[in-house]
């Protein structure tokens, strides 16, 4: 019998024939105790699993040398990785480790033929399930696990708060809590944090204005046009217009906020991707993501929020979920509306939200062929004051012809307070000779750089008063992949200038262009969300504190110890005696509670195994 293999993405069984796995029926376990004068031994303490070793016997089989050579080389191509990569083996089916190899791998090899023992060591001796489970709680807040690891494991819960509330709170039988916020006080008022005064999301283009050039930054181009995404969901350039070469050409719109605000908080949800091919040194290589979220066409899409997607029965947060998918559930998605899909779901047929859902391509990976590091592209989100006074730019862009290189940049009225640091190197010089033996030279696509391409991102912007009347600023941006936090950039927290704009927000301007004709333009280019809140002083009185919304998302990573609210850290919010606890083996409970008795709440976790 021989064994099907894959590690790091690669079927190790093309390239060798594996004829045995040997494993360990549990890692190596050290125990610990204390010697105490009064009793007899010692008294023990606990214990601790080591790493676990799994060795594969494996086979090479050639017929020449240079096959011999040339498959021994290829073995070692994919056995090279970083970091710890997921091993499966075909004896334990959608199963896998994060293994990395160990040791020497010295062959012993007659004639074309080799055999070898790889080790492969695995710092975490856990296996881990590909399939995760998701659970809704009952009428009374009560959710039921069933965890068929064969070990503890740590749930992912997500909250979407119907009302304002001031607390949130999971609790385990032993009563282990995780507090964010504090409960009400019956004798006390209420206040709030901050109060939203916009929600857009960007699903209707007659929500907006059109929007002048003459309050876009010099070098735009702006008389193509804006519209809503084929998947109804998000701004995006329906006609990038006339194109002028070396300037930024597309279109733009203009929203008004209905208010003028002092002190605020803004995010911005924009989706910034290439999804052609790019050059390697050993050719050109598809890129790592898939395209986001969205894409705008029926077909195939994945869950991918970890705490699980309701299915409703309607395309309403309002309308009554009938289900809960699992994180990495694949559906058919068979209609399109405002932002939600329709799609069967085990025997139900019923809505769910795009904006926790990936399209999955039909073959895992582009179909492009345009070269991704050529294309460029730009999205700028302007916030005025009522004069039509700049106060800040959100702008995510690719202006770079040699390679993907994407960069989220702030600015305050003309200053940069938030952007990368290092640039790109110097692009690829290809040299070439004419009949004649004259050497020449030009510089070509040269591949990724930078740390934010293909990019689901977060812009958020904060100004508010301080104690001497002053105002303070704060930005950062987040990168996004399948719900979890991956790169961030951030200011510090409350630094001010005597050059900052001190008007009060009225508006916003949105623009989204290409730059001329020479070049194509970035594949994806969406505005995909913005939310405005006004930020209330601080209470004078004691108060409760309602620190919820309607329509704010809480994420909480038991095992990671993260809490989100909006996709922001709100870990500051957290009680200072929570303690973040696991899902024992076999059948447990937990109990969730707030002041928003509608609150909605989804659990999900991935089952391990010793």
């Amino acid at each position: 019998m021989s064994y099907q293999v894959r590690f790091a993405g690669n079927d190790l069984h093309d390239y060798c024939k594996i004829l045995e796995v040997k494993r360990d029926i549990l890692p190596q376990r050290e125990n610990f105790s204390k010697e105490v004068p009064t009793m007899w031994g010692s008294l023990y303490t606990g214990y601790h699993y080591a790493e676990r070793i799994i060795t594969l016997s494996i086979a090479i089989v050639s017929i020449s040398k240079e096959d011999y050579m040339n498959k021994v080389r290829a073995l070692a191509d994919v056995l090279d990785v970083a970091n710890p990569s997921r091993l499966y083996i075909s004896d334990e089916p959608r199963k896998y480790y994060y293994a990395v190899l160990d040791g020497s791998t010295d062959l012993d090899r007659l004639f074309n033929t080799a055999k070898v023992d790889i080790n492969f060591i695995c710092h975490d001796p856990l296996a881990y399930s590909d399939d995760w489970k998701a659970f809704i709680p009952d009428s009374k807040g009560i959710f039921t696990f069933e965890n068929g690891g064969t070990t503890s494991t740590y749930p992912y819960i997500r909250a979407q708060f119907k009302a304002d509330a001031c607390f949130f709170q999971c609790t385990n039988p032993k009563g282990d809590t995780v507090l964010i916020g504090q409960p009400k006080d019956s004798t006390l008022e209420n206040s709030s944090l901050n109060t939203t005064v916009l929600d857009e999301n960007c699903s209707d283009s007659g929500n907006f204005l059109p929007l002048s050039s003459s309050l876009l930054t010099n070098g735009r181009i702006m008389d193509g046009k804006l519209g809503v995404g084929s998947n109804g969901q998000g701004l995006v350039c329906t006609n990038f217009g006339s194109l002028t070469d070396k300037k930024w050409c597309g279109g733009g719109l203009k929203r008004s906020i209905g208010d003028n605000l002092e002190e605020f908080e803004v995010e911005i949800d924009v989706i910034f991707s290439s999804q052609g091919e790019n050059y390697s040194d050993g050719g050109t290589i598809p890129p790592t993501t898939p395209p986001p979220s969205g894409g705008g066409n029926l077909g195939t899409y994945k869950v991918t929020t970890k705490a699980g997607l309701n299915v409703r029965a309607d395309s309403t947060t309002s309308s009554s979920v009938r289900a809960c998918m699992p994180y990495g559930t694949e559906v058919q998605v068979i209609e399109i509306k405002n932002g939600w899909c329709r799609h069967n779901y085990k025997d139900l047929n019923g809505w769910s939200s795009m904006q926790y859902m990936a399209k999955v391509s039909e073959n895992r990976a582009s179909t492009r062929s345009d070269e991704a590091d050529s294309e460029l592209g730009i999205i700028e989100v302007y916030g005025y004051d009522q004069h039509g006074t700049t106060l800040f730019i959100n702008q995510i862009y690719d202006g770079n012809q040699y390679y993907e290189f994407t960069e989220p940049k702030v600015f305050i009225g003309t200053e940069k307070v938030l952007g990368q640091t290092q640039g790109c190197p110097p692009p690829r010089k290809v040299v070439v000779k004419d009949d004649d033996g004259k050497e020449s030279s030009y510089f070509d696509v040269s591949g990724v750089f930078g740390e934010y391409n293909d990019c689901v991102g977060k812009f958020v912007i904060r100004r508010e008063r301080a104690g001497n009347g002053t105002y303070l600023w704060s930005a950062s941006f987040s990168k996004y992949e399948n719900g979890n936090v991956v790169k961030r950039m951030e200011t510090s927290n409350g630094f001010s200038s005597s050059a900052f704009p001190t008007g009060a927000l009225n508006s916003f301007g949105i623009f989204i262009g290409r730059y001329g004709s020479e070049f194509e333009p970035v594949d994806v280019m969406v505005v995909d969300h913005i939310r405005v809140k006004r930020l209330n002083p601080p209470s004078r009185t004691e108060t409760n504190l309602e620190i919820f919304g309607a329509g704010d998302v809480l994420d909480i990573n038991f095992q990671a110890g993260t809490v989100y609210k909006n996709n922001i850290p709100f870990l500051t919010n957290i009680d200072i005696g929570s303690e973040f606890f696991s899902i024992p083996s076999g059948r447990s409970q937990i109990i969730v509670r707030s002041d928003d008795t509608s609150v909605e709440v989804t659990a999900g976790f991935q089952e391990r195994f010793l």
